[in-house]
């Protein structure tokens, strides 16, 4: 009986012995596992807190970013504001008249696409006219004596007239007229003493139309790369900074004067073969040659145009005098 107890007993011992040594073996081969992976991910870490370190992202930076993103985005809606028609609320036709004097005024119109009657911006507070969704303007279209205007912005106007005035803007210092393609009569930029440059590079139609850029004190650059025809007259009067003008396409205009511009050095007119009168008188830094070169083209053009019908006097290198002194001032247009 004892024997067979004592049997029994190393049986059961030698169960209990191997059962514990399995159980080890395992966790021993899971540890070798995860130890394994690890090594292979190359991400080995003991410690906790620095495991916590390499997930975080410095605040600052998302800050900046966050930041910089803010502002791209206020800058692009500027530009939308000025340069696009967002209106939800777009009136296709906006048949009357209008006076412009406050910005509650302005803002009635903001969101018309045409207008059939008269605007008159004059003798406003204004700092800026903006309308981003005015395409045609079917008769006057006054902007004047505005003191405190800086920015004109007309980004989809397409046509405007009889009569488009841009005159006595003392502060103005951008215009933005980059669609316009056709004006009907007279159409004036004058008098506004802070305006450096102007183009227009889409306008190739004057509707029985007269161009004036005059008295502009600061005015350097005029360009108008597509305009072929002048059914009247050209007037470049007294822009005391211009040095150059262009309008290459330009075949012809009924009176051609180029005037006392102070430090006028040269002109683009290479087609320009046409007119009845031409007066390029009292530029003092514009060549003589250039002026005659033009005059030449339009005597070789039109056999009726003759010695009284031009003069050139008073240029860079000219002997010749005037006979008159082409003096005029504003009151005298």
């Amino acid at each position: 009986m004892i024997k067979k107890f004592l049997m029994f007993f190393i049986v059961m011992m030698f169960v209990v012995v191997s059962c514990g040594n399995s159980g080890n073996g395992k966790d021993e081969t899971a540890d070798k596992d995860k130890e394994n992976t690890d090594e292979d991910s190359g991400e080995v870490n003991d410690d906790p807190e620095d495991a916590d370190d390499l997930t975080d992202v410095p605040d600052d930076e998302t800050d900046e970013t966050d930041e910089t993103d803010e502002n791209d985005e206020n800058d692009e809606n500027d530009e939308n504001d000025e340069n696009g028609c967002e209106a939800t609320d777009l009136i296709d036709e906006c048949d009357f008249s209008v006076e412009v004097t406050s910005k509650e005024d302005l803002d009635s119109i903001v969101n018309c696409r045409v207008i059939t009657g008269d605007i008159y911006i004059e003798e406003t507070d204004l700092e800026e006219i903006v309308l981003p969704c005015l395409e045609e303007v079917w008769s006057r279209f006054d902007i004047w004596d505005n003191p405190k205007l800086k920015k004109l912005l007309l980004p989809k106007l397409r046509e405007a007239g009889p009569g488009f005035f841009i005159d006595m803007n003392p502060l103005l210092e951008k215009v933005d007229l980059k669609s316009l393609k056709e004006v009907t009569h007279a159409f004036s930029v004058s008098m506004n003493n802070s305006l450096k440059e102007l183009s227009l590079p889409e306008l190739d139609k004057m509707w029985w139309g007269d161009i004036y850029l005059m008295f502009n004190e600061s005015l350097e650059l005029f360009d108008v790369p597509k305009l072929q025809e002048l059914d009247e007259d050209l007037f470049v009067h007294k822009n005391n900074s211009l040095k150059s003008f262009s309008l290459p396409k330009l075949e012809g205009a009924l009176f051609l004067y180029i005037t006392r511009n102070d430090v006028l050095e040269t002109f683009d007119l290479s087609s320009f073969v046409d007119s009845q009168e031409i007066v390029i008188a009292y530029n003092p830094l514009l060549p003589t040659e250039l002026a005659e070169e033009l005059v030449e083209r339009v005597k070789e053009n039109n056999k009726y145009f003759d010695e009284e019908d031009y003069e050139v006097c008073q240029n860079k290198d000219s002997t010749v005098k005037c006979y008159e002194d082409y003096d005029w001032d504003w009151d005298d247009m």
